[in-house]
């Protein structure tokens, strides 16, 4: 995957039967070869060019009329010469294409390939990339927005201005180090603390943004926990539409955890609808409730049913660090209602209150999705270690440990700022990312 002077090609769309079909072709011989199979010679040019003329095989055997677009290395997306076959939608056709190249010594691509040159040739960074498989995998239309902002760069640009003021804090502390005898540039050392305390906010405010971002991309996973028939798979049901859960009045009905997904705002959410919690003698339910025990640690948030109509129905004692709601259902069924508690009716679909009480409970907010943030396990692993070596640079100043100290704690910060762009990745963190794509990008 890191020799570069190949060159590579692969389907850029399922190879399917279908309207269309491309292929693409990239690396330094990509025109030589190309000029070698189609009708039309595509040398000299300096800008994206459209053709339209017969791919062929190595002898000359014609495979199929196509539309070719080429661009070259300077006008291209990859950082190096790339050409894209737009021939109609058959698998046939599309094996003989690649099949053609590999005859003249292309190779198949890897995963992500395609995206990593781009990125190595310093077209895009490393958050870009992983904005495009999330782009791919977007499970609703403002993921989709969210994986575009970073995309174009906008996520990129909220670590600039970090690593410029980190930036200018070292080669503050480095003439400090270098030539002690500067009294100015020492008394303006006793500044600096100020200026970490601003530089955590910001990681912390991109931190929480992150933990949401990731949410959108990923999905929020929602327990329904209670007792036995207080309605949580009818809550389920009401809220996916569909008769997903077997609902009767026979308490302990369901055995499994049964799951579904769902939509509210542009957050995608899994909703697991549990086995209801109590003691049996029926092993079975006894399995169930294990189960729905474990659903619990796995939610990023737990909703407590409560069976309204039952007086002596209460919320259950089972302790959880996640963010809990306790509801209220079968509101159709009683007339009067304890103050400051949420109410719903999963038999009439009365069900949005609690959706919005678990979007707000969340942090959620309807400008969340237009704006950019950091989302991937990996920056935000990466986020929270600036963090950290942040406040060991805060720690050097509190404690007045030497300036050698601080101005080292400071340099990691500003490295791993550079790590989530991808300028000081190594090579096995740029295999795990490009890894995660599909072959033809």
């Amino acid at each position: 995957m890191r020799n570069f002077d190949d060159v590579i090609v692969s389907f850029a769309t399922p190879p399917i039967r279908s309207a269309l079909l491309i292929t693409r072709v990239a690396g330094p011989k990509a025109f030589f070869y190309t000029n070698c199979l189609f009708s039309k010679k595509i040398d000299g040019i300096c800008k994206r060019t459209s053709y339209v003329g017969t791919i062929s095989q190595k002898d000359k055997t014609p495979i199929d009329q196509v539309v070719l677009l080429a661009y070259p290395k300077d006008n291209s997306p990859l950082g190096e010469d790339v050409v894209e076959i737009i021939a109609h939608g058959s698998p046939i056709i599309g094996k003989e294409i690649i099949e053609a190249y590999i005859s003249l010594g292309a190779r198949q691509a890897e995963r992500g390939e395609f995206s990593l040159r781009a990125y190595i040739n310093g077209k895009i960074d490393l958050v870009e990339a992983e904005a495009i498989n999330d782009m791919i995998n977007a499970k609703t239309k403002e993921s989709q927005q969210k994986a575009f902002l970073s995309l174009k760069g906008e996520t990129s640009k909220l670590i600039n201005p970090i690593l410029e003021e980190i930036s200018s804090l070292v080669a503050e502390c480095e003439v400090n180090i270098d030539f002690p005898e500067y009294e100015e540039e020492e008394k303006d050392f006793s500044n600096k603390e100020e200026k970490i305390q601003s530089l955590l906010h910001r990681i912390n405010d991109l931190l929480e943004g992150g933990k949401k971002g990731k949410l959108y991309q990923e999905g929020v996973t929602v327990a329904l926990i209670g007792k036995p028939n207080v309605g949580k798979s009818s809550l389920l049901n009401a809220i996916l539409g569909e008769e997903k859960a077997i609902v009767t009045d026979i308490p302990g009905t369901t055995r499994d955890v049964i799951e579904g997904q769902f939509s509210y705002k542009g957050v995608p959410f899994r909703f697991l609808d549990t086995a209801g919690i109590r003691k049996s003698n029926d092993k079975i339910e006894e399995i169930g409730v294990s189960l729905s025990l474990k659903a619990l640690e796995k939610a990023d948030i737990v909703v407590e049913v409560v069976d309204a109509s039952n007086p002596s129905s209460l919320p259950s004692t089972i302790s959880s660090t996640k963010p809990l709601i306790t509801v209220y259902n079968k509101e159709d069924l009683v007339t009067t209602k304890k103050n400051n508690e949420l109410y719903i009716s999963a038999k009439n679909g009365k069900i949005n209150e609690l959706l919005e009480e678990i979007y707000q409970k969340l942090g959620f907010s309807d400008a969340d999705c237009l704006s950019p943030s950091f989302s991937s396990e990996r920056q935000l692993s990466l986020l929270y270690q600036v963090k950290e070596a942040l406040k060991e640079a805060e720690n050097c100043l509190q404690n007045n440990l030497p300036l050698s100290l601080f101005s080292s704690a400071l340099l990691q910060a500003y490295n791993l700022c550079k790590e989530i762009l991808g300028k000081e990745a190594t090579r096995d963190i740029e295999d795990e990312v490009f890894s995660r794509f599909c072959v033809g990008k």
